[in-house]
């Protein structure tokens, strides 16, 4: 292109967008009621465009616009107009009756009123989130999403959270929805201190996430961060203080209780004084604690017509029920803003850094107090070769005390976070956009075990492990938007590009053969340190993957006087984790609503709108699945005077590997009454999970075994419902409920060739069931449900099954194997109350899971007498009838298969404010978190397990598809939380 041509461009865009340029102003404003008081979350848009902004708690808010456009001002449904004049600092005064909130919801690329949208989404803000004891962002919305399943049983800090968003859209994936942070996909979630996040918005349905493609079908979680608002210099402080208390122990037998099973199972026993080891310890309770946690958290914060920031330093120490295991976290978080040229550019960026060290414990320390001896001592000064603590020498059989402080595990986790952003207002209505994101993880574990451990140093002189694990994630985007205003039309459009990199690697180094015994100083040595310069036992492996994505995608919105809405999505979308055949794929949605009150004109109803979609969305093919030819380590053999790794091939290659889909169609009903006094929303969905990968043999070549394929069908069909209520609303007192039910049910449609397959949830590893089927994949089949045998009875001290398929007696085989329990719940409840008097505040939210079923693992291994001889403890249920009549170890059936419904009051949270117009605004509160559970459940924890998680030394479910439904035993024993907290300066 000539210089003269670049000119004359150059000259006619000047032409074309000067006037907006000169006249473009930073409105900050003011929203009041009429008693003077700042009104806080009220929405405000420039009428015709995207700009959205909402007040702060002094009732500020800025939002770029010329003179002569028109600010939309929202009080629930309802809308008021101001326009635009020549003060920058105007003030609004409304009249605010009672509405129901109409908030500005993250949509992926944008922002959205509530009432705009044609798709489900839940809006929680931070009057909605748990309070208390509060150290992971998944537990300020557990409960409180429909249809939004968060698990993470009993109450280890350095647990993660499973999630299950409308069913199970997986069969080897982590099922996780999407994590977007600011606008960062696949952001971590510890890069963030809770008391950082000011909204989150879960995107329930395909319509609406297919923005996302092929990361999408198990949902969207968009998380938004305090930023600087138009304020003077501003200084606050929270924190809390928090004491843990357990509530369930392993319901096993007492020192006493014991020795009186010696004496009356005395028959089972070879010789039962031997087993009467002559002390009385309480195992669970030797190896716990009452933990103590803190956090605190200041805050900066400055903002103006052009600049704005906000800086917040978090630290917080949270303690576990065992010795060692807590975990410290320092936080930085840092939110910029700054308008330039008239206010047409916009740049924006967060910095965040968290340093997370920590100490954990072995899992099974959990398993062996609940079955070690209760009769042995604690310490035995005549074993030194044990450190003089005191072990039975039996099969499966270690002193939990000794395993806790003679195994310690420490760690660091540090995440480092960039993501700026930058829109340039091109012309009216002309919005250009990009993004730059950076985020890296670092992640080291230590772990040593005294050569004096009989659980695992013992045998090898000691061990020392080191891992380290490195993350990158790597953003760019860029988009174009027009929006526009035609008499009663509106239309909105979107086009964008994204590239994203992510790049992880990692090692693991362990050592033994110690010449003496390590200890905690080898967290300051090298893993050679202590071993024989000649003789270095060690082994060491290492690994490294990258992947890509590369996206086009967009979104047309169109509206009819505000009273019909549809929207239309597409994303193309490249990964280099599809196969060589299947490189893109191709996503996208649809919905529409429509305002019937706009029509009826009924001045009982505040809105009545009905709303439908479809979309198609997609899943990336998890950690481990390749489309490409796999090799791993084999055994050793010996070669040339010494021993040589051997490699093999154990995946077929399959070019035609590609994402996992979920299509889905919503419909849906919202309803609010006027005057703010109910509103409910009410949605029906079906989606269907196809292409799923699984794992499969592969006969075609005789040197593979096994191969990736999309073959595989789950159809996932359920109600959502939420609720909003006032009950009353006086001048000094308001009481309102709310509530969100949602009830699911997945099925296997399509399972191929593995119809039928049996699944060995535990590879028989569980004393008692070894080789045992619990569940069978089969099409027309419940996920995760537990088809098993029927207990019938004892007889004559054996077990005694139903004859199910009724040929005249029981074979003790599939035939005669029935539906006995669900690990997948049948509904999730969440109720919700709260009550303001005067400056006092009173909330309180229960949490209901219903019709899920679990397998009581520690009742599977210590349930019937016949284990006393094995030198261990044994469930109180043992030495009861029907148990207590039997005389030998049965197969598994559903008497180990409990129901694990329960109720549970999740957060209570009891508040005094002084009034914010002070000097030093202030809140003090006091709260409690799980403060009881009903259930009949007899293990240690009734919540929900979506899958099975490392456990010990091993992994019960390695190879094995999602399996739900199995308590394992090295759980953290479950606690109530009691908080006293303060807020200053908010």
């Amino acid at each position: 292109m000539n210089s003269y041509a670049l000119r004359l461009i150059l000259i006619f865009g000047w032409w074309y967008i000067a006037p907006a340029l000169l006249f473009s102003q930073q409105i900050n404003g003011l929203i009041k009621d009429t008693a003077d008081k700042p009104l806080e979350g009220i929405t405000i848009q420039v009428k015709g465009t995207s700009k959205v902004a909402t007040s702060d708690a002094a009732g500020k808010f800025e939002i770029t616009a010329q003179q002569g456009d028109t600010l939309q001002v929202f009080v629930g449904y309802s809308d008021f107009e101001f326009v635009v004049g020549s003060n920058p600092n105007p003030e609004i005064i409304l009249f605010q009756p009672n509405k129901t909130e109409n908030p500005a919801i993250q949509i992926g690329y944008g922002l959205v009123r509530q009432s705009d949208l044609g798709g489900a989404v839940t809006h929680l803000g931070t009057a909605d989130f748990t309070q208390g004891h509060v150290y992971h962002p998944y537990q300020l919305i557990r409960g409180r999403a429909a249809g939004l399943t968060l698990s993470r049983p009993g109450s280890n800090p350095l647990g993660n959270f499973d999630a299950n968003q409308r069913g199970v859209h997986t069969m080897l994936g982590d099922n996780q929805p999407l994590v977007v942070i600011d606008g960062f996909p696949g952001a971590s979630l510890q890069s963030i201190d809770p008391q950082d996040i000011a909204a989150i918005d879960v995107l329930r349905e395909s319509s609406l996430a297919a923005i996302y493609g092929a990361r999408a079908a198990n949902g969207v979680i968009m998380i938004r961060t305090k930023n600087a608002g138009p304020s003077d210099t501003q200084v606050s402080y929270s924190g809390y203080v928090a004491a843990e208390q357990i509530t369930r122990y392993p319901r096993i037998l007492s020192a006493q209780e014991y020795r009186n099973a010696l004496q009356d199972f005395s028959n089972l026993i070879f010789d039962p004084a031997q087993l009467d080891l002559g002390s009385a310890t309480d195992w669970p309770r030797e190896i716990t604690r009452s933990p103590f946690s803190h956090a605190h958290q200041l805050a900066f914060s400055q903002g103006n017509g052009n600049s704005g920031y906000r800086l917040s330093l978090n630290y917080r120490r949270t303690e576990g029920i065992t010795p060692h295991n807590y975990f410290e976290q320092w936080n930085g978080w840092l939110h910029l803003r700054h308008n330039a040229w008239k206010n047409r550019l916009q740049l924006q960026a967060q910095l965040g850094y968290t340093q997370r060290p920590y100490q954990d414990v072995v899992g099974d320390i959990m398993r062996y107090a609940a079955s070690f001896n209760p009769t042995a001592p604690i310490f035995d000064a005549s074993r030194p070769e044990f450190g003089g603590y005191y072990q039975t020498l039996t099969f499966e059989s270690y002193n939990p005390v000794a395993m806790l402080e003679q195994i310690r595990r420490r760690g660091k986790q540090q995440v480092g976070t960039l993501n700026a952003q930058a829109s340039l207002l091109l012309a009216k209505g002309l919005t250009w956009t990009g993004r730059l994101g950076f985020q890296q993880t670092n992640a080291g574990t230590n772990t040593i075990v005294s050569a004096q451990s009989f659980y695992v140093g013992y045998t090898t002189k000691g061990r020392a492990d080191r891992t380290y694990d490195e993350t990158a994630n790597q953003l760019a985007e860029t988009t174009l938007q027009y929006e526009g205003q035609l008499n009663n039309h509106g239309f909105t459009a979107m086009a964008g590009y994204a590239y994203q990199k992510f790049a992880n690697q990692g090692l693991a180094v362990q050592g033994y053969d110690f010449i003496w015994d390590i200890n905690q100083n080898f967290f300051n040595q090298g893993y050679n340190w202590g071993v024989e310069p000649d003789d270095r036992r060690s082994d060491l492996r290492d690994f490294r993957r990258e992947s890509a994505l590369v996206a086009f995608f967009g979104r047309a919105a169109y509206n009819w006087k505000r009273a019909v809405f549809a929207t239309i999505t597409y994303r193309r979308e490249g990964s280099t984790r599809f196969g060589a055949n299947n490189k893109w794929g191709n996503f996208y949605g649809a919905n529409l609503s429509v305002e019937l009150n706009h029509f009826l004109q009924s001045k009982r109803l505040e809105y009545l709108r009905l709303r439908t979609g479809y979309g198609l969305s997609g899943s990336l093919p998890a950690d481990g699945v390749n489309s490409a030819r796999l090799y791993e380590p084999f055994i050793p053999f010996y070669y040339n005077g010494r021993f040589v790794q051997s490699y093999g091939p154990v995946s077929a290659p399959n070019p035609d590997l590609q994402w996992e889909s979920r299509r889905e169609t919503n419909a849906g009903i919202d309803l609010a009454i006027s005057g703010g006094k109910l509103a409910l929303s009410l949605d029906y969905y079906t989606n269907h999970a196809e292409d799923l990968i699984f794992q499969t043999n592969d006969f075609t070549t005789w040197y593979f075994n096994r191969k990736f394929v999309n073959q595989y069908a789950i159809r996932n069909r359920g109600i959502e419902l939420n609720l909003q209520a006032t009950l009353l609303n006086k001048k000094d007192l308001r009481w309102g409920i709310s509530g969100n039910l949602a009830m699911n049910k997945s099925i296997y449609t399509d399972l191929g060739d593995i119809n039928g397959l049996p699944q060995f949830a535990n590879n028989g590893i569980l004393f008692g069931s070894y080789g045992v089927t619990e569940l069978y994949l089969e099409e027309g089949r419940p996920v995760g449900n537990f088809h098993t045998l029927v207990f019938k009875g004892v007889n004559n001290g054996l077990w005694e099954f139903e004859d199910v398929n009724r040929d005249g007696g029981s074979c003790e085989c599939y035939e005669d194997y029935a539906d006995v329990g669900a690990g997948l719940p049948k509904a999730t409840i969440g109720i919700g109350t709260d009550i303001q008097w005067k400056r006092w505040n009173l909330s309180m939210f229960f949490r209901g899971v219903r019709g899920h079923s679990l397998v009581n693992v520690h009742r599977l291994e210590t349930g019937v007498p016949a284990q006393l001889q094995l030198n261990m403890n044994v469930h109180e249920e043992a030495v009861k009838q029907p148990a207590s009549g039997l005389v030998t170890v049965s197969n598994f059936s559903d008497f180990y298969v409990d129901n694990a419904s329960f109720w549970q009051l999740d957060n209570l949270v009891l508040s005094y404010e002084w009034p914010k117009t002070t000097k030093l605004p202030l809140r003090i509160y006091f709260a409690g978190q799980q403060l009881f559970t009903l259930t009949k459940y007899s293990g240690i924890d009734p919540e929900v397990r979506l899958k099975n998680n490392l456990e010990g030394l091993y992994n019960p479910t390695q190879g094995v598809p999602y399996i739900p439904g199995f308590e394992t035993r090295g759980v953290h024993y479950p606690t109530r939380t009691f908080v006293l907290g303060v807020q200053v300066g908010m």
